[in-house]
Protein backbone atom coordinates (compact mmCIF):
# COMPACT_ATOMS: atom_id res chain seq x y z
CA UNK A 1 0.00 0.00 0.00
CA UNK A 2 3.04 2.50 0.96
CA UNK A 3 4.57 1.55 -2.16
CA UNK A 4 0.98 2.75 -4.24
CA UNK A 5 0.98 6.15 -2.80
CA UNK A 6 4.48 6.31 -3.56
CA UNK A 7 3.41 6.90 -6.68
CA UNK A 8 0.38 8.93 -6.94
CA UNK A 9 2.43 11.63 -4.99
CA UNK A 10 5.48 11.24 -7.40
CA UNK A 11 2.68 11.66 -10.48
CA UNK A 12 1.20 14.58 -8.13
CA UNK A 13 4.34 16.08 -7.85
CA UNK A 14 5.22 15.84 -11.50
CA UNK A 15 2.20 17.80 -12.65
CA UNK A 16 2.83 20.66 -9.82
CA UNK A 17 6.07 20.58 -11.51
CA UNK A 18 5.26 20.67 -15.54
CA UNK A 19 2.57 23.11 -14.17
CA UNK A 20 5.34 25.68 -12.35
CA UNK A 21 7.97 25.30 -15.24
CA UNK A 22 4.90 26.09 -17.88
CA UNK A 23 4.04 29.56 -15.32
CA UNK A 24 8.23 30.17 -15.16
CA UNK A 25 8.26 30.26 -18.73
CA UNK A 26 5.42 31.77 -19.31
CA UNK A 27 6.17 34.71 -16.75
CA UNK A 28 9.53 35.05 -18.49
CA UNK A 29 7.98 35.26 -21.37
CA UNK A 30 6.10 38.52 -20.45
CA UNK A 31 9.05 39.56 -18.89
CA UNK A 32 10.91 39.67 -22.17
CA UNK A 33 7.96 41.11 -23.55
CA UNK A 34 7.56 44.25 -21.28
CA UNK A 35 11.16 44.68 -21.53
CA UNK A 36 11.26 44.51 -25.43
CA UNK A 37 8.74 47.43 -25.96
CA UNK A 38 10.10 49.43 -23.01
CA UNK A 39 13.71 49.24 -25.25
CA UNK A 40 12.13 50.08 -28.18
CA UNK A 41 10.00 52.87 -26.73
CA UNK A 42 13.40 54.71 -25.49
CA UNK A 43 15.35 53.82 -28.53
CA UNK A 44 12.75 55.88 -30.43
CA UNK A 45 12.25 58.67 -28.15
CA UNK A 46 15.88 59.08 -28.34
CA UNK A 47 16.45 59.55 -32.29
CA UNK A 48 14.68 62.13 -32.03
CA UNK A 49 17.66 64.07 -30.58
CA UNK A 50 18.93 65.67 -33.30
CA UNK A 51 16.95 65.09 -36.04
CA UNK A 52 15.50 68.73 -36.19
CA UNK A 53 15.23 72.30 -36.44
CA UNK A 54 15.39 75.35 -34.30
CA UNK A 55 12.58 78.21 -35.55
CA UNK A 56 13.31 81.09 -33.77
CA UNK A 57 10.11 83.40 -33.25
CA UNK A 58 10.41 86.84 -32.30
CA UNK A 59 7.52 89.03 -31.86
CA UNK A 60 5.61 86.35 -34.27
CA UNK A 61 7.80 86.49 -36.93
CA UNK A 62 9.92 83.88 -38.14
CA UNK A 63 13.57 85.67 -36.64
CA UNK A 64 16.02 83.18 -37.59
CA UNK A 65 16.01 78.72 -38.11
CA UNK A 66 18.98 76.92 -36.84
CA UNK A 67 19.92 73.68 -37.12
CA UNK A 68 19.90 71.13 -33.99
CA UNK A 69 23.04 69.22 -35.32
CA UNK A 70 25.34 72.28 -35.56
CA UNK A 71 26.50 74.08 -32.18
CA UNK A 72 25.45 78.15 -32.24
CA UNK A 73 25.35 80.72 -30.08
CA UNK A 74 23.43 83.72 -31.39
CA UNK A 75 21.44 87.05 -29.00
CA UNK A 76 18.34 88.03 -29.97
CA UNK A 77 17.71 91.64 -29.22
CA UNK A 78 14.27 92.53 -28.91
CA UNK A 79 14.25 96.11 -29.84
CA UNK A 80 12.92 97.71 -26.71
CA UNK A 81 16.61 96.42 -24.78
CA UNK A 82 15.28 92.95 -23.56
CA UNK A 83 18.08 89.97 -25.11
CA UNK A 84 18.10 86.45 -25.31
CA UNK A 85 21.59 84.64 -25.27
CA UNK A 86 20.69 81.13 -27.09
CA UNK A 87 23.06 78.43 -27.40
CA UNK A 88 22.75 74.93 -29.55
CA UNK A 89 25.24 72.10 -28.21
CA UNK A 90 24.76 68.56 -28.31
CA UNK A 91 21.64 68.16 -30.12
CA UNK A 92 19.72 70.33 -27.63
CA UNK A 93 18.82 73.76 -27.50
CA UNK A 94 18.75 76.53 -24.53
CA UNK A 95 18.58 79.76 -23.56
CA UNK A 96 21.51 80.41 -21.17
CA UNK A 97 21.53 84.09 -20.19
CA UNK A 98 17.85 86.81 -20.24
CA UNK A 99 17.32 89.76 -18.86
CA UNK A 100 14.03 89.57 -18.25
CA UNK A 101 12.11 89.53 -15.16
CA UNK A 102 10.70 86.02 -14.25
CA UNK A 103 13.79 83.92 -16.32
CA UNK A 104 11.23 81.26 -17.16
CA UNK A 105 12.92 81.11 -20.74
CA UNK A 106 16.48 80.22 -18.86
CA UNK A 107 14.63 77.38 -16.23
CA UNK A 108 13.29 75.62 -19.13
CA UNK A 109 16.47 74.12 -19.25
CA UNK A 110 17.35 72.39 -22.70
CA UNK A 111 14.94 71.18 -25.53
CA UNK A 112 15.56 68.31 -28.31
CA UNK A 113 12.73 67.16 -29.91
CA UNK A 114 10.30 68.31 -32.26
CA UNK A 115 6.89 69.60 -30.54
CA UNK A 116 9.10 71.05 -27.56
CA UNK A 117 9.31 74.77 -26.72
CA UNK A 118 11.01 77.38 -25.19
CA UNK A 119 9.52 80.68 -24.49
CA UNK A 120 10.14 84.23 -23.48
CA UNK A 121 7.00 86.16 -23.17
CA UNK A 122 7.98 89.78 -21.69
CA UNK A 123 10.11 88.98 -24.85
CA UNK A 124 7.82 88.24 -27.21
CA UNK A 125 10.30 85.21 -27.82
CA UNK A 126 9.29 81.41 -28.70
CA UNK A 127 12.02 79.02 -29.66
CA UNK A 128 10.39 75.44 -31.07
CA UNK A 129 11.94 72.49 -32.44
CA UNK A 130 10.23 70.83 -35.49
CA UNK A 131 11.28 67.95 -37.87
CA UNK A 132 13.21 68.51 -40.75
CA UNK A 133 10.73 66.59 -42.81
CA UNK A 134 7.88 68.42 -41.41
CA UNK A 135 6.27 65.22 -40.09
CA UNK A 136 4.05 65.34 -36.98
CA UNK A 137 5.55 63.30 -34.11
CA UNK A 138 3.98 61.35 -32.50
CA UNK A 139 5.35 62.20 -28.91
CA UNK A 140 4.63 65.53 -28.99
CA UNK A 141 0.99 64.54 -28.47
Amino acid sequence: MKHMFDCARIEKDEETYKASKMQRIFSLGFLLLILFIAGAFLFFSKTGKGAGRIIITLDGEVYETLSLDEGAAITVEDGKGGFNVIRVDDGAVSVSEANCSNQTCVHTGSVSRPGEVIACLPHKLIISIESRDGEVDALAY
